[in-house]
């Protein structure tokens, strides 16, 4: 096993400077045992380093997540996609900037809170295989963001109004708007996805996880899935 051990000093640079995470991949679950072991041992024993045995196991790729990133089978190989441990921070993060936005003009907390969450996000997660995940996240946003308005409208009769501003008919803007049901059902509904549409958010700015995603595809010059990984040995 010597062969590892050397594999992993000369990649990390022989210094351990802080946390370091590494993920080593062999054929059989027997064989990652064996390895498992191995390495602790050197590294415990002969670089007097602590192992953290809460997040260091011995799993199928697919059950496991790295960096935030966790793999799946596809045809013809591996792919990446992200771990639904990040996807569920993304939401929590994005559900605790939504607070701040009920007391903003919509416009300045898109531009100034929600879309550096978002693009540094999808910044660090492009390499995985994301379309349908972004195109979910892209809807969740604007349920989100449909719902702030309704809250921020407050009355009934202002909820009447605004839709009917949006090109609403006065029939189906009072259905919505004098609706017993709470602002998430609302925000959802058909009332308010026929006002404020997709385009709406588009000129607001809202940054877009699908429309970046597939430029970005476009990029890597045709390629069918960005971010694949054929083989793992």
């Amino acid at each position: 096993m010597r062969e590892y051990h050397v594999r992993i000093c000369e990649g990390l640079g022989g210094r351990f400077l802080r946390p370091t995470r590494c993920n080593i991949y062999v054929k059989s679950k027997r064989s990652g045992d064996r390895v498992f072991s191995s390495i602790t041992n050197f590294l415990e024993k002969k670089m007097k380093l602590k192992v953290n045995k809460d997040k260091s196991k011995v799993d199928r790729p697919v059950n496991r997540k790295f960096l935030g990133f966790s793999f799946y089978y596809r045809k013809g190989g591996i792919g990446i996609r992200v771990a639904p441990k990040s996807i569920s921070r993304l939401k929590d993060k994005v559900r605790e900037l939504c607070k701040y936005g009920k007391g903003m003009n919509l416009e300045i907390f898109i531009h100034e809170k929600l879309n550096p969450c978002l693009r540094g996000w999808f910044n660090y997660y492009r390499i995985a295989d994301m379309q349908r995940l972004c195109h979910e996240l892209d809807q969740w946003i604007r349920h989100r963001l449909r719902n702030i308005m309704w809250r921020q409208w407050k009355r009934s009769w202002t909820r009447f109004v605004n839709m009917c501003k949006a090109g609403l008919s006065k029939f189906e803007a009072s259905k919505a708007a004098f609706s017993n049901r709470g602002p998430w059902h609302n925000a959802c509904g058909l009332s308010m996805n026929s006002a404020f549409p997709i385009s709406y958010f588009d000129n607001l700015g809202l940054f877009n996880l699908k429309s970046q995603y597939t430029h970005l595809k476009k990029l890597v010059n045709g390629t069918a899935v960005y971010g694949s990984v054929r083989t793992v040995v």
